[in-house]
């Protein structure tokens, strides 16, 4: 991804994955390699369906983990990018504030965003009720008297 908008960018894969823009250089190790975020993602997305397992559409919900997955990954590459680009500039910033606070702060963001976004959009729909009038077996009348049935059937959405 630097390579689109930068010219010297070496990356050494090996035990350690180093990284090097111009004269800044970092090595991605375990902790930094996203994969905290992608496990901490996966905890919170498992409590979510066990707390709203009685709402949630599970085909819904499996979208959005993927989608989710996916992000974080996303997510990940854009932090190591930022870290590298303001490591021109200022690396002491990029090593100590920058890195020990960007991963925590696009996290949040994503995950409450990406929560907020699709969190109706996975509830199951309501079972639609039909009110039926009840007819007494005294001479065919319809009395007063009314039975609440509940089919199978989803509630359309009014276009």
């Amino acid at each position: 991804l630097l390579d689109l908008f930068y010219e010297n960018v070496t990356y050494v894969p090996n035990t350690d994955f180093s990284l090097t823009l111009n004269n800044f250089g970092v090595i991605i190790g375990e902790p930094c390699s996203g994969i905290e975020s992608l496990t901490l993602f996966f905890v919170l997305f498992c409590l979510m369906v066990v707390l709203d397992k009685d709402k949630l559409n599970f085909k819904k919900a499996g979208i959005v983990f993927i989608v989710g997955i996916i992000g974080i990954y996303i997510l990940n590459l854009l932090r190591i990018v930022l870290i590298m680009v303001v490591g021109l500039t200022n690396p002491q910033m990029a090593l100590g504030a920058f890195h020990s606070q960007a991963g925590w702060v696009l996290f949040s963001v994503f995950v409450l965003g990406l929560y907020a976004l699709t969190q109706r959009w996975m509830i199951k729909k309501p079972l639609k009720r039909k009110i039926v009038k009840k007819r007494s077996s005294k001479k065919g009348k319809i009395t007063n008297k009314k039975k609440i049935s509940a089919r199978k059937t989803r509630v359309k959405k009014k276009k």
